[in-house]
């Protein structure tokens, strides 16, 4: 996966599916906050659980867009109030 193509997900809930070192395929359900490149490292894709480097992402699919969550704060202190 290129960088550009993985900035699409930026602020989505997602699946992400990735080979750990050993090379077996591990998947999380996560919100990407970030793209970006680390010198000396290359791509990395900066999630809520965990960073994954690029080169080891095998997929990403999109479950719905994500609440922001200055929103979801703002709106439990409607609630509250």
């Amino acid at each position: 996966m290129k960088l550009h193509e993985a900035k699409e997900f930026i602020n989505k809930l997602c699946e992400v599916r990735w080979l750990d070192r050993s090379g077996t395929e591990q998947s999380c359900v996560s919100l990407i906050y970030d793209v970006t490149f680390v010198p000396l490292y290359g791509g990395y894709v900066v999630t809520d659980t965990d960073d994954i480097r690029l080169d080891k992402i095998v997929d990403i699919v999109a479950a719905e867009t994500a609440t922001p969550v200055a929103a979801v704060y703002s709106e439990s202190m409607k609630i509250a109030a």
